[in-house]
């Protein structure tokens, strides 16, 4: 039941047109190949706005009798609770794994988030992605890991149609200041080989003479 009800999740199968954002990396799960994030950077700042709706992308997807535009793309609540995971939560869970207890924050949450693997694939090699809210040290895993989704057919303001797939787009907004956007593929040297901060005084173009 759980694996039938999420299918309509599947953006790619299902819906089809509109999504723009290429997430650079292909996995197959249960026979289908699916995108997925693959950036080994964290994005600082970036989330995902749901236009014309109150409900925020970190909202649990919505399950069972609940209308699609009433949920958002973090991962429903499990047993035990996997997301949101606090990072002293995550510090305890992984406090016997050599490989993971002493990463920063942001590697771990990626790495929790890459522990995940689809109901109804064990062997599957995709990977949710997450975002790590710094302002209250939690891991979100996200169960979409679409980008972008518009055009009339999703993203006009008819509230009556609350089944169907919402609108959608990347962004960095001021909400989004304390967020942190996390792929599978996030290096452990993060804060040495990834920019975080702008470039000051800094100039791009050709010197040309006189």
């Amino acid at each position: 039941p759980w694996t039938e009800y999420m299918a309509k999740y599947d953006i790619e199968e299902v819906h089809g047109s509109g999504i723009r954002v290429d997430l650079g990396e292909d996995a197959e799960v249960a026979g289908t190949q699916y995108r997925l994030p693959s950036g080994k950077c964290p994005v600082f700042g970036k989330g995902i706005i749901i236009e014309n709706s109150n409900t925020t992308f970190l909202t649990p997807v919505a399950t069972e009798k609940q209308d699609l535009k009433d949920g958002g793309f973090a991962f429903p609540p499990t047993n035990p609770l996997m997301s949101p995971m606090t990072l002293d939560q995550m510090r305890h869970f992984y406090k016997d794994n050599e490989y993971v207890k002493n990463l920063d924050e942001l590697t771990l949450c990626s790495r929790h988030a890459g522990n995940m693997n689809p109901d109804n694939d064990e062997n599957s090699n995709y990977k949710y992605p997450a975002v790590y809210d710094y302002k209250d040290k939690k891991c979100h895993i996200l169960y979409i890991a679409a980008q972008e989704n518009n055009g009339p057919r999703y993203c006009n303001k008819d509230q009556s149609k609350r089944n169907s797939m919402f609108c959608f787009r990347p962004a960095k907004d001021k909400s989004f200041q304390n967020y942190t956007y996390l792929s599978k593929n996030v290096v452990d040297n993060w804060e040495k080989v990834c920019p975080r901060k702008n470039l000051e005084n800094a100039k791009f173009g050709l010197w040309v003479d006189g």
